[in-house]
């Protein structure tokens, strides 16, 4: 019998609650991205074309400063929607998890 390295290590005790975690993450990063967006206070259109020609409006002819702003616009979704899925694991899907496991397990009996 062979052991799978992959499944070993993603079954690892230690990866359960940061998986759980990103799933919530995972969830709420496109509301996120649609509330950030919201904010602005000029139309905003996402295209590919409305991004490439802005990137050339803007100046940004140098492909190294592109992907520089992309990274901060990666960087600040981040650091904002981290902490946010780590909120609604902990005050949402846990307690939820719970009060199901809860109702099933009675049901069994």
């Amino acid at each position: 019998m062979q052991i799978d390295p992959v499944n070993c290590i993603l079954s690892w005790k230690y990866f359960q609650p940061l998986s759980k975690v990103c799933f919530t993450t995972f969830m709420a990063h496109q509301d996120w991205m649609r509330f950030h967006h919201g904010l602005r206070r000029t139309a905003n259109y996402l295209s590919h074309l409305e991004t490439v020609s802005n990137l050339f409006y803007w100046g940004y002819l140098d492909i190294i400063d592109c992907f520089k702003f992309q990274w901060y616009v990666f960087s600040a979704h981040l650091i904002c929607i981290l902490p946010l899925g780590v909120f609604l694991h902990l005050a949402v899907e846990a307690p939820l998890m719970i009060l199901l496991n809860t109702i099933f397990e009675n049901g069994k009996h």
